[in-house]
């Protein structure tokens, strides 16, 4: 479109005499004719950076939006003149806004003296590594101090993660930011490369010029310095010593896992937890009966090996559970093993109660911008406290108790040392949370204040009391450096609400004192009357504490005499103007766009309506539209879904014939689905279209047998009128599914329908009419089992047969399985891969149940070159997996002999084109296949042996039906031995019978035989077409060649003289349809018989039938990977109704 306009814009460019240049807008024209906004346009130049702000970056939406058609539907809706603008101008303004915001962070640094950084790597799911620092810091504004946390960087780190290289980083964006004169703290985890780079490496050891060694004899050096001198030289020690705290909850993790690991007694019984959560999280089962028993929206969470909280809120889960019922349920279920008995129920209970306050710690010191690092001491000191009262009060878990209590002081020694709870074996400062900075934070914050001394410091007053004066001098030492204001004015009098007190320090009391109008100036009297006034507070903010402001909100004024204001008034925007009511024309159409573009089309959550930044840009886009709720979204779409519903029954009404595809889907939340879509020919006036529509997706309960199965389908097919029009019905090859519609479907007749009771009446020996004949194969074909196995899992099956036979590959194979598992799980061989063979160049995973997805990493291993590939591992230290020439020639013939495999696996998995035509030729070229590459191959000759037995085993009915296997059965009791394969090949113009011709290996008079079967079953079919009245042929039109698949590369027109026989019997008929496929070089099947529909009137509504089956049950699994995308982990909330609601609308959107 964007071409042909401006195609149209250059010719409309007179240049000649008198008639000048026309103008540029003529060009900026939308698809629908109107005059688009200019990019340099105010208004586009707002939407543009709503987009991006509101989002792509608030909303975490991908940069792919920009280019999905149906946002730029929804942008048309919303506001017409807006043409939104290509990825790569997103891309350079997101690059613009980053440099805008470093800008305005080095300014507010620049305003702080002091600044703590967190560092840490991360390494994302592409095994990226990154460098992620934070700078924290108090911003003092006029209305009070408030905490400033800013992302310094998150960049790219390349290379070892070793210390050196940490520091080296980490200073390198300390200097750009101009702050490493400013650092305060270093915080990090325990990791050994991040001690290393923050108590060894940073800062970077300064040179002998800078040292000053050389001047030691100068006597000016020993002279008595001014104070000015002494607080400069202070300030270069204090940037230059060694900053770097451990991360307190990571230490706490390390505690509790110190604690489980010495604690045997209650393994019994969490390995039962363990199992019943994971039963729970993996069985659709267990999950169903947990929610019949406890009700749907009562969930259990997983547990993470690497966080101990998360499997102490998982046993705290369970043990808020009736245990009685509990051990119902898991017998009920059959798993008798795992029922807990009393004692167990008691060890599970006692260790929620031990642990519940380390959470709460955990918890209360991750905050992000409010004051944690004051809540350590105190919190560590709480915790003792409670580990003490706990031994006196726990039958089963005392040893756990004493190891937690053991592990506690020696991972915070330097606050149990500090408080002289414990002797020092060395300064304090060296110790684990030694410094200092966790007295005076805790102490100047007052929450805590001198509480927890009175309350969690095992020791005689006399210690308390010197450890009270020691934080008290450093204090004061501290505050001594800081000039007096010239004037002040207290507010300290003012009520504060009270705040609410942890239960982690519920003992910290605060006692009453009697107020003092003292206000000193020393500095001494300001910190007794800090610490009077702590005491006075029942419980405060920190922040607003010290606060020094006296502002208050004023009172609302109560309107009086006015009378009530009108509804107008009501619907006003937040910016004083008036919206649409919901029932206005726009407001209609906005949000009919919203739930189309956005949420089926985009998948995105409905939650999105919710967020005040996609509100923010509904504002900037259409500022009188206000977002409907979530409710009013999830009401429209089950109205959209019954309307889409009605429109799929309607055209359902319209075809004779049906095939549907069926299997069972479980989402994230192990939640079954019973998936079933319809497929049929829909004869339009433009020729046959292939339809493909999901009929349900619905919530499927219950164990899933064969006999459940065959009811529920019965149920959806009754739903859609189609039973009686079902054809045929394509599932894999599991157990339940083979019993549901070989078995159980369709359900038995009664006594009375099947008239047994009637077999004397002699009316029913007599000779009936042909017509009422056909009335009964109708009625008997209708009622026949008509299950077809899913080609492509058949397929699948055999390469399976093959590998499981093959023992000579499995060395490559496991060197290579090993590669690809460090390249997707190392950074350092990720990074070394792509600087030898570039960023873009990557190796896909393996999936272990697609063995299409193991050729494809077959495939790009040995697309790389042997010798490189094989320096690259030796220099990464794994010359283990450095392949030998056969093994690399092995691979190489097994992506020769494996990919026509997957070509025949993916020409038979389409949706809207014909597939079920190719099944029978891809079996046999295939066969052809193996056969040339055993007289070529040289390594995998017993894998193509096994191959080739596989196929004729799985696909045994086609190599019947061809006469190249003799039957022992009947053909079509055998896998793939319906007459369907050989009839659809035959009336695909593109296969005819040119496989019969290359790839069946018989004698002529054999293939005459088959051909002329072929035929009869043929003509058998078209004789029950009646004849148009009229018919007229355009099957001479020239038609471009359609591209031959390599499969069938062996496949030759050969050519025929035309022949002008245009007689109306059937045989002429088809022996037309021979003779004109022999003459087209290639051709779409579909639009072969729209050419074709009037010079072959009785073969096409047998081709048609014919054709509309699916080969395989792909459409289906392609319905559950929409609900898969659809169903990320963030919706894992997402109800089973609005989730299957979501994906039939998905699925169907095509469907008008």
């Amino acid at each position: 479109m964007f071409i042909y306009r401006f195609s149209e814009f250059c010719k409309a460019k007179k240049l000649a005499s008198g008639e000048g240049q026309s103008s540029i807008d003529s060009f900026l024209t939308h698809s629908k004719g109107v005059q688009v906004y200019s990019q340099g346009h105010p208004r586009h130049k707002a939407i543009t950076e709503s987009i991006i702000q509101d989002l792509i970056i608030s909303c975490n939406l991908p940069l792919s939006l920009i280019d999905k058609p149906s946002f730029k539907n929804f942008m048309a809706v919303v506001e017409e003149k807006y043409c939104p603008p290509s990825r790569s101008t997103v891309t350079r303004r997101l690059s613009e806004l980053a440099a805008d915001k470093m800008s305005k962070i080095k300014s507010k640094l620049e305003k702080t003296d002091t600044v703590s950084v967190t560092v840490d790597i991360w390494t994302d799911r592409s095994m990226r590594g990154f460098l992620g620092i934070t700078s924290h810091f108090m911003e003092l504004e006029k209305n009070g101090p408030r905490l400033q946390s800013v992302l310094l960087s998150c960049e790219r780190f390349t290379g070892s993660h070793t210390g050196q290289r940490i520091s080296e980083k980490f200073e390198e964006i300390c200097d750009n930011f101009n702050i490493k004169h400013k650092l305060d703290y270093i915080i990090s985890d325990n990791a050994a490369n991040m001690k290393k780079a923050f108590t060894v490496c940073f800062p970077s050891t300064v040179t002998d010029s800078e040292d000053g060694d050389n001047d030691l004899e100068n006597g000016n050096l020993w002279e008595e310095t001014s104070e000015e001198f002494q607080d400069d030289v202070e300030s270069i020690q204090r940037s230059c010593r060694q900053q770097r705290l451990q991360c307190f909850a990571h230490s706490l993790q390390l505690v509790v896992r110190d604690g489980l690991k010495e604690t045997k007694c209650i393994n019994n019984a969490m390995a039962k937890l363990t199992k019943f959560c994971s039963l729970l999280h993996s069985t659709c089962s267990m999950k169903e009966a947990f929610e019949a028993q406890y009700g749907a929206n009562h969930s259990i969470p997983s547990a993470v090996s690497t966080r101990w909280n998360s499997t102490l809120r998982l046993v705290e889960a369970v043990t808020d559970l009736d245990l009685q019922n509990l051990n119902v349920l898991l017998e009920t279920q059959g798993h008798k093993g795992l029922c807990m008995s009393a004692r167990e129920w008691s060890q599970l209970k006692e260790l929620v109660e031990i642990l519940a306050p380390f959470l709460q710690a955990t918890n209360l010191t991750q905050g992000e911008i409010v004051v944690t690092v004051s809540a350590a001491l105190p919190c560590v000191l709480s915790l003792n406290s409670h580990l003490t009262t706990m031994l006196n009060t726990t039958r089963h878990l005392v040893g756990f108790i004493k190891a937690l209590q053991t592990s506690l002081h020696q991972r915070f020694k330097g606050i149990f040392v500090n408080v002289r709870m414990d002797v020092p074996a060395q300064l304090a400062e060296d110790l684990p949370f030694g410094d200092n900075l966790y007295l005076m934070s805790a102490f100047l914050d007052p929450s805590f204040c001198l509480f927890w001394l009175e309350q969690d410091v095992f020791a005689t007053d006399e210690v308390k009391n010197e450890v009270k004066e020691m934080l008290i001098d450093q204090v004061l030492a501290q505050a001594r450096k800081v000039p007096l204001p010239d004037s002040s004015s207290g507010d300290d009098d003012q009520d504060e609400p009270p705040a609410k007190t942890p239960r982690l320090f519920s003992g910290y009391r605060k006692k009453g004192a009697k107020k003092t109008t003292d206000h000193g100036s020393s500095v001494r009297t300001e910190l007794n009357r800090y610490i009077q006034v702590t005491s006075e507070e029942d419980g405060v903010d920190c922040l607003d504490f010290w606060k020094r402001f006296s502002e208050f909100c004023k009172a609302k004024k109560l309107a009086s005499g006015e009378g009530q204001s009108s509804i107008d008034s009501f619907l006003t925007h937040s910016k004083g103007v008036q919206v649409y009511s919901q029932g206005h024309p726009r407001h209609k159409a906005i949000t009919e766009s919203i739930i189309q573009d956005l949420i089926i089309s985009c998948n995105l959550p409905l939650s999105l309506i919710d967020k005040p930044s996609f509100k923010n840009f509904m504002a900037v886009v259409e500022e009188k539209y206000c977002p409907p709720s979530r409710s009013t979204v999830t009401r429209r779409l089950s109205e959209l879904a019954a309307d889409k519903m009605s429109k799929i029954k309607s055209k359902l009404e319209k075809t004779d014939t049906v095939s549907v595809t069926v299997d069972i889907w479980t989402d994230r939340s192990m939640r079954g689905f019973l998936g079933i879509t319809s497929h049929f020919m829909e004869l339009e006036k433009n020729g046959p279209r292939l339809q493909s529509v999901l009929l349900s997706c619905e919530r499927f309960t219950g164990s899933h047998t064969g006999q459940r199965i065959s009811e529920k389908f019965e149920e959806i097919c009754d739903n859609f009128n189609i039973k009686h029009k079902l054809d045929y019905i394509i599932s894999d090859n599991a157990a339940n599914m083979k019993k549901a519609f070989t078995v159980c479907f369709p359900s038995t007749v009664t006594d009375s329908e099947d008239g047994d009771n009637d077999l004397e009446n002699g009316n029913l020996w007599e000779e009936t009419s042909e017509e009422f004949q056909d009335d009964v194969e109708s009625i008997q074909r209708s009622c026949r089992q008509q299950r077809l196995q899913c080609f492509a899992h058949s397929l699948q099956l055999v390469v399976r047969d093959g590998l499981k036979e093959t023992k000579c590959i499995n060395n490559a194979m496991a060197k290579l399985t090993k590669f690809c598992s460090l390249l997707h799980s190392t950074c350092s061989m990720k990074e070394a891969f792509e600087a030898q063979y570039g960023a873009n160049h990557s190796i896909p995973s393996a999936v272990s149940t697609r063995w299409n997805s193991t050729l494809r990493l077959v495939e790009a291993v040995t697309d790389l070159d042997l010798q490189n590939l094989n320096v690259l591992l030796e220099t990464q230290g794994h010359k283990g997996l450095c392949m030998s020439a056969r093994e690399w020639s092995q691979l190489k013939e097994l992506v020769e002999i494996l990919a026509p495999f997957l070509q025949a696996t993916n020409l038979t998995q389409g949706e809207i084109v014909v597939t079920v035509s190719a099944a029978l030729p891809c079996v046999l070229s295939l066969n052809s296949h193996l056969t040339t590459m055993l007289n070529t191959t040289r390594h995998l000759v017993g894998f193509i042996k096994a191959l080739q037995t596989s196929l004729h085993q799985r696909f045994k009915g086609i190599f019947v039906n061809v006469r190249m296997d003799v039957p022992a059965q009947l053909a079509e009791d055998l896998p793939f031995g319906d007459n369907l394969y050989l009839m659809s090949a035959f009336l695909d113009p593109s296969f005819c019978l040119f496989w019969l011709e290359q790839d069946v290996f018989a004698t002529d008079e054999v293939k005459n035989e088959v051909k002329e079967m072929l035929i009869d079953q043929v003509l058998a079919q078209a004789r029950k077409v009646p004849l148009p009245d009229s018919s007229s042929g355009d099957d001479d039109q020239d038609e471009p060649p359609a591209k031959t698949p390599r499969l069938f590369s062996g496949y030759r027109k050969k050519g025929a003289k035309k022949t002008t026989d245009h007689g109306s019997s059937v045989r002429t008929e088809l022996n037309r349809y021979i003779q004109v496929t022999s003459e087209e070089d290639g051709v779409d099947c579909l639009d072969f018989w729209k050419r074709y529909s009037t010079v072959f009137p009785r073969l096409y509504p047998v081709a048609m039938r014919a054709l509309a089956v699916p080969a395989t049950s792909s459409p289906v699994e392609r319905v559950f990977s929409h609900g898969g995308l659809i169903m990320r982990p963030h919706r894992a909330r997402l109800s089973a109704s609005t989730l299957s609601i979501l994906i039939f609308l998905k699925c169907n959107a095509l469907v008008g």
